[in-house]
């Protein structure tokens, strides 16, 4: 099978192609290709897909490239796309302390239980990463939007050697008394349907980077103090 890439057609095999090549994931990597970029030949590896709401969606899908230019030169081909995904500095002031939300989840990803994250999920077909994050912040915290404001700090590429995925980060601020913060703690939240068995934590914000390896938490945090030491970050009132 064949596509088109600009003004010239690129030879697709390997698993799966046909499913692959209409996926929102192969059609996002194609336009995102710097023009200098030459496909000279694409396989598809592997397609892992879901059903959502009884329709077949890709989730995962890894290809190998073979990518050059006019010079001749050849670029490292082998991919994992995923898509993008949002992920939420939750920050609640009281009259004594700012704490952050995190979240405790199971990844046997890396081997890990009980592992601390920042509250976050992937956009799937979705284009508007505000949205989204509104969503999975409730969901994964059980907080209302309304009680704060949300502001997005931008967005990171965690491995760009080999994903696609870049992570777009936010900032969520809200003002409650100590008590009302303290009933976060322990709940219980996510959905259970797609697996997903969550545990809502508190961490003083200061404690933050030392209590967590997620990256997505340790970047966020730089973002928020870069704001703040830019003067570009207004607390609430």
């Amino acid at each position: 099978m064949k596509i088109r890439i600009r003004d010239y057609e690129v030879p697709v095999r390997g698993k799966s192609v046909r499913l692959a090549i209409k996926s929102h994931l192969f059609k996002k990597w194609i336009e995102s290709l710097d023009p200098l970029f030459i496909v000279v030949g694409i396989e598809i590896q592997s397609v892992d897909t879901v059903k959502r709401k009884g329709e077949e969606k890709v989730l995962f899908l890894k290809l190998k490239a073979e990518i050059t230019d006019k010079t001749g030169r050849i670029y490292p081909g082998i991919f994992f796309l995923r898509g993008d995904s949002v992920a939420i500095l939750v920050i609640l002031e009281t009259p004594e302390k700012k704490y952050v939300v995190v979240i405790e989840s199971h990844l046997p990803s890396i081997g890990k239980r009980n592992s601390l994250q920042l509250p976050a999920g992937m956009m799937d077909t979705e284009t508007d990463a505000l949205q989204v994050a509104l969503r999975e912040m409730e969901e994964e915290t059980g907080l209302n939007p309304a009680l704060g404001q949300m502001i997005h700090l931008g967005h990171i590429y965690p491995s760009p050697g080999a994903c696609d995925e870049a992570i777009h980060l936010f900032l969520f601020e809200a003002k409650m008394s100590e008590a009302e913060v303290m009933l976060l703690q322990g709940t219980t939240t996510g959905l259970a349907e797609e697996g997903e068995h969550l545990v809502v934590k508190l961490v003083e914000l200061d404690e933050l980077c030392p209590k967590t390896q997620d990256p997505k938490a340790h970047s966020a945090h730089m973002l928020y103090c870069a704001l703040k030491m830019k003067g570009n970050y207004h607390e609430n009132d």
